[in-house]
């Protein structure tokens, strides 16, 4: 029994000390928000967040820190991330809670579905990774195309969002709390949500 408790993410989570947890619990808990329809497990002995069998985002515990990883995150050009490894990877470490910035964390993981090179198929094509084509994501709708002031796109943008599907992940009050977005761009934006069957977070 234990043994099948230390192979899911909260088994992980419960092998940690309490400040360690908590680290985890806020990376889990934002990772979820943004890509609640991805797969996630333990993987290589800590929790990893994958996209099509494309590993994306994870974090394991170190001696002296908890390593945040992002597989293609070399590709993000954010200067808050450093490589890691001799691919295109990138880590933040974090040493207590409230290093974390959500809004960074949310902006990354957003880029991260969106810029994907292809670990899946590394094996099989010998070592060569290559960047995955996003024609899944051609279809979506930009927040740019919406009729909302220049100021509350702007504020969209900072926060990490840049295309309608993804506002489903916010609630109303996270919204209204960004500088520059008001109830006006709210009312504009659940009216546009709601005609193509997407809402806010409760």
């Amino acid at each position: 029994m234990k043994d099948l408790v230390e192979k899911t993410i909260e088994g992980y989570h419960q092998m940690l000390d309490e400040n360690d947890a908590s680290i985890c619990d806020i990376l889990r808990d934002v990772i979820n928000e943004v890509l609640p329809e991805n797969q996630s497990k333990i993987w290589h002995g800590h929790p990893v967040w994958f996209i099509d069998g494309n590993p994306i985002a994870g974090y394991s515990k170190l001696k002296n820190s908890v390593r945040l990883k992002f597989w293609s995150g070399q590709s993000f050009d954010e200067p808050g991330l450093e490589p890691e490894g001799s691919f295109k990877a990138a880590e933040r470490r974090y040493i207590r809670p409230e290093e974390i910035n959500k809004e960074d964390l949310r902006r990354w993981l957003h880029k991260a579905k969106l810029i994907q090179w292809d670990y899946k198929n590394i094996i099989k094509r010998k070592g060569l990774l290559v960047l995955l084509e996003p024609a899944e994501y051609v279809n979506r709708i930009p927040i740019t195309s919406i009729k909302v002031s220049g100021p509350a796109i702007s504020a969209l943008q900072t926060f990490g969002i840049e295309y309608l599907d993804e506002l489903s992940a916010y609630s109303e009050k996270e919204l209204l709390s960004l500088h520059g977005f008001g109830k006006k761009g709210l009312l504009v934006l659940k009216t546009v949500l709601k005609e193509h069957d997407l809402s806010l977070k409760d």
